[in-house]
């Protein structure tokens, strides 16, 4: 999701559930969110060439 920019660049993997999102979806706090629940900050995200974006979940056991 983009509010501003995503930018991705060549050869990039993406993982599955993994999230790309510029923006913040509400203030961070409590007095932000009782002024403007849906103005969160946004700024460009940009991704290198060649970069892999991942998605690991760990529930207990070992890696």
């Amino acid at each position: 999701m983009a509010a501003d920019r995503v930018t991705i660049g060549d050869r990039v993997l993406v993982g599955a559930n993994a999230l790309i999102v510029d923006f913040d979806f509400h203030p961070q706090t409590p007095e932000g969110r009782a002024e403007a629940i849906n103005a969160g900050a946004a700024a460009p995200i940009v991704i290198a060439d060649d970069v892999f974006d991942g998605y690991a979940r760990h529930e207990g056991g070992h890696w």
